[in-house]
């Protein structure tokens, strides 16, 4: 990953609450150590017949999904052609015959995210996604949080809080990372 933040350029955009389509158009902005996120969120899918992932990037949850899974991927700035193009924090999710919606690595960038949760649940029944919770809530973390592009500091609390009043319930979680002052949990939801 080359990309680095640009605070006064995310500072600008959040400002503005727009999605930075710049930086999620680039292939530098995506880390090829997120595969592993995306391998430990496919322990979650292997019932799945058919996948939307949103904010699907390069499209590392594919290689992890179950042979014969049906798979669409969908991004604000879509790297691939076959990618449907998607603003969560203005589009509505797609409809589709979605038995799992995937979402790993976005949540941090919605403005509404608690209305995200809602649009999705209208669209599938288990909902698999990543979150960056705030451990220490010191103005450091936040402002990286900010640099970084971040809509949203929601600790743990706040977030199950949300889950819980989308509709969804928390099945099972997996810690994939502590650093930064965030503790990245992938979540398995379901209606």
């Amino acid at each position: 990953m080359n990309w680095r933040p640009d605070p006064k350029e995310a500072q600008e955009l959040l400002h503005k609450r727009l999605s930075d389509e710049k930086r999620w158009g680039a292939q530098s902005s995506y880390d090829d150590s997120w595969d592993a996120r995306a391998e430990m969120a496919a322990t979650f899918m292997r019932q799945s017949r058919c996948v939307l992932d949103l904010g699907a990037g390069k499209m590392g949850l594919r290689r992890y999904l179950e042979p014969g899974c049906d798979y669409q991927p969908a991004d604000l700035a879509p790297l691939v052609s076959n990618a449907l193009r998607i603003d969560l924090n203005t589009d509505p999710v797609p409809t589709g015959r979605w038995d799992t919606v995937s979402m790993l690595g976005v949540m941090e960038y919605l403005f509404s995210p608690q209305e995200v949760l809602v649009k999705i649940r209208a669209a599938t029944n288990h909902l698999v996604f990543s979150y960056g919770v705030m451990t220490h809530n010191v103005s450091s973390v936040k402002q990286w949080r900010r640099d970084h592009g971040f809509a949203t500091n929601l600790n743990e609390e706040e977030l199950r809080s949300m889950i819980s009043s989308s509709s969804f319930r928390i099945e099972e979680e997996k810690i994939f990372a502590e650093l930064w002052g965030l503790k990245v949990i992938i979540f398995d939801c379901k209606a």
